[in-house]
């Protein structure tokens, strides 16, 4: 059996899966049009790995509404249909599929960008989210 410090060069390499958190908030969003909410700052250099979502209000659009994550300009989840999702239902928030969209850097804000097009909305009132992440440094 090594001694502990040989172990742990063994035991926290790129081999090893990295621990994976989960960050949630709840907010309100009212707005009837396009929204993006900051929802907090990186920690640490992480990637995307899911989330769901739940509206406590149906959040209709006359064409579409939608729901992604972003860092700054880059999307790095897939894009969630909360138009049809109604209230009080789960929905799950997928990753980017291009893996090197779903990187996070230390400093990061994640934000929630709400996309309406077309029509009147209704908007999503309480939100809750519970985003995961695993930890790369």
């Amino acid at each position: 059996m090594g001694l502990p410090k040989e172990l742990h060069r063994h035991l926290v390499s790129p081999k090893v899966a990295a621990q994976v958190v989960v960050f949630t908030t709840g907010f309100t969003n009212a707005a009837t049009a396009d929204a993006t909410v900051p929802v907090f700052v990186a920690p640490r250099k992480m990637k995307f790995v899911g989330g769901k979502y739940v509206q406590s209000t149906d959040a209709t659009a006359a064409t579409s509404f939608a729901v992604s994550v972003k860092v700054g300009s880059q999307v790095v989840s897939a894009v969630l249909d909360i138009k049809t999702l109604g209230a009080d239902a789960a929905g799950a928030i997928l990753p980017s599929t291009t893996e090197e969209d779903r990187i996070v850097a230390s400093g990061s804000v994640i934000d929630i960008l709400f996309n309406e097009v077309g029509g009147t909305v209704t908007a999503p009132d309480d939100v809750l989210l519970a985003l995961e992440f695993q930890y790369l440094e």
